[in-house]
């Protein structure tokens, strides 16, 4: 995850937003995060890749 609070802080109804939020399960919490300017997640399961 990765946050860039000076674009958070450009748009105050989308901090606002997030910050109010209490998202109950990770689909709703990848939902709530999914488009919002400033905020980087990885939404995709993980992938482990072992070498022989």
């Amino acid at each position: 995850m990765e946050m860039d609070f000076g674009k958070l802080l450009e748009d105050e109804n989308t901090f606002k937003e997030l910050v109010t939020a209490q998202p109950k399960t990770l689909e709703a919490s990848k939902e709530l995060l999914k488009d919002k300017p400033g905020i980087k997640v990885e939404l995709q399961d993980q992938i482990i890749i072992r070498f022989r």
